[in-house]
């Protein structure tokens, strides 16, 4: 056979266009050529950015602490963590958000091909947006009768600034799973968002809790939360 006079890739690799999945916080970058991610540490998440406004916005989202799932191929694919997913959702045009289309940053040094060319600076890239029509769940509930705390887990941050976004006359408490039991109204929820909720019930709510709880000063039968259609406000 002839052997082959091989001439080197010199050609740096280009984006061609980047998609967020907002339900689950999965970003999608393609490009031109086949994008080198093995090691992981090939890629600088830090010089890749979310923003309202290109190179200048105070609102920005960079990828630092995403996690890259998929392997070397012509896109990459970012998993946002929970926190970026929210950022994101809250200056994007959908539901949640400030009606401005997200554009991506992604500055020179942030990935390479297989022949080891780095990507030059592109900036302002609009970002196709697919919104989250995914609701939150409540994974779990725990009352503190100590100081009749009462928390709630999500399986997404939930929105609680201001606390009305919870709606408390929809929450209850109940001492089986067919009784109605009582509402919340009255109590305080901490104005922090986030995958956990802190409701404070009065004390008259706390101890009537107590009495149908399972502890001590209780009647040994474990407490229900009951939480109806639209009790809690998610981001989006």
């Amino acid at each position: 056979g002839l052997p082959i006079v091989e001439q080197a890739d010199t050609k740096v690799p280009n984006i061609t266009g980047a998609t967020v999945f907002l339900d689950n916080g999965t970003v999608i970058i393609y490009f031109s050529e086949y994008i080198d991610v093995t090691p992981r540490s090939y890629v600088n998440l830090s010089k890749i950015v979310f923003r309202n406004v290109s190179q200048g916005d105070a609102l920005a989202v960079p990828f630092t602490g995403g996690k890259i799932i998929n392997d070397d191929f012509t896109h990459i694919e970012i998993l946002l963590t929970e926190e970026q997913r929210i950022k994101t959702v809250e200056i994007s045009s959908q539901p949640g958000g400030d009606s401005t289309t997200l554009i991506l940053d992604v500055a020179a040094g942030a990935i390479r091909d297989r022949a080891q060319n780095f990507n030059i600076d592109q900036f302002g890239i609009v970002v196709f947006e697919y919104p989250d029509v995914i609701p939150p769940r409540l994974i779990s509930a725990k009352l503190f009768f100590d100081d009749g705390v009462l928390e709630l887990n999500a399986s997404e941050w939930i929105d609680t600034t201001p606390a009305s976004q919870i709606s408390l006359d929809k929450l209850f408490l109940a001492n089986n799973s067919y009784e109605l039991g009582f509402d919340l109204v009255g109590s305080t929820v901490a104005m922090v968002d986030g995958t956990k909720v802190n409701i404070t019930l009065p004390e008259v709510k706390r101890a009537n809790a107590l009495k149908q709880s399972g502890t001590i000063g209780g009647d040994r039968h474990a407490l229900f939360l009951k939480a109806f259609d639209g009790s809690i406000f998610y981001i989006a």
